[in-house]
């Protein structure tokens, strides 16, 4: 009797324990930075004389620039995969595909 080895489903991958090390570090960062802009804004607020409702609107403001960056991250990586994919099609095409044809052309073998 064989041993079934049964792959875990689409909910056992989305469940929060199941995330790794890196998954828990990267969260940890991004709330101790989310934690640091907090205060260095309103260090620089306090110690420029500004009034505390610009705290807000700069951590917002980095916040935005952060999720834009972090889009433009994960659009240049999946672009990038597709690519990488269609050129090594095309390297096959170009490169393998013509070898088993060399016997079929009229001027056979090369001179």
């Amino acid at each position: 009797m064989t041993d079934v080895v049964t792959r875990p489903s689409d909910a056992d991958k989305h469940h929060p324990a199941s995330r790794g090390f890196w998954h828990r570090l990267r969260r940890a960062a991004l709330i101790a930075l989310s934690v640091g802009v907090a205060l260095v804004t309103s260090v620089v607020a306090f110690a420029f004389g500004l009034p505390l409702l610009w705290v807000p609107a700069v951590f917002g403001l980095v916040l935005l620039g952060a999720a834009a960056l972090w889009f433009l991250y994960r659009l240049l990586r999946r672009l990038l995969w597709r690519l990488s994919r269609r050129l090594a099609f095309t390297y096959f095409l170009v490169g393998v595909l013509p070898i088993p044809m060399g016997p079929f052309c009229s001027e056979w073998p090369p001179t």
